[in-house]
């Protein structure tokens, strides 16, 4: 229930759904994958998290290695053309200067097949996460997707990145700009 999200639940907003979920075998109904984190409120909405302190908005969170899918509610495609994100950090964690990578793994409108890309989310500058805007770039800016997936990788400071191995694979993101394809 928000604005905490356990695997297996679903909430809509502006025409879409967004299905957080976990990727482990064993998750269970209700393990935490995701939060609504009130950016004017972070003492109280972010708990014992390092989350982006740059945005006084509400913004999701996806936590314990969580995935997040995003489609229309019509089924209508749409190119995703950038978005606002943030690595965020376990409590207590010293975090590299690339502390984890955000993939964008859509499934094509076309073909049903994937296509992905990945954007680096930086560690904590003067001790604290921020969010930065991305743009998608080449085939992926162009290519009509039917949904998506939002998932992070946590690097450590040798640069390795891994995602589903740790739980600490956590980001933040908001402001998705979509444009809807066949909207009328």
């Amino acid at each position: 229930y928000a604005p905490l999200f356990g695997h297996g639940d679903e909430f809509y907003q502006g025409g879409f759904w967004l299905d957080p979920f976990s990727n482990s075998p064993d998750a269970l109904p209700g393990d935490l994958v995701g939060a609504l984190v009130d950016g004017s409120d972070l003492a109280n909405t972010c708990w014992s998290i390092l989350c982006p302190a740059n945005n006084a908005t509400k913004f999701y969170t996806g936590l314990n290695d969580g995935v997040l899918a995003i489609g229309r509610l019509d089924n209508l495609p749409f190119l995703v053309n950038g978005f606002d994100a943030s690595f965020v950090g376990a409590g207590g964690d010293v975090l590299p200067p690339v502390a984890g990578l955000l993939r964008l793994q859509g499934i094509r409108a076309d073909t049903g097949g994937s296509i992905s890309q990945d954007f680096l989310l930086n560690g904590p500058q003067n001790g604290a996460l921020d969010f930065s805007s991305y743009l998608t770039s080449g085939i992926f800016a162009t290519t009509p997707l039917e949904y998506f997936f939002a998932f992070g990788f946590a690097c450590d400071a040798t640069g390795l990145c891994s995602a589903f191995s740790s739980n600490d694979a956590q980001f933040a993101l908001d402001n998705l700009d979509i444009t809807v394809i066949g909207a009328g």
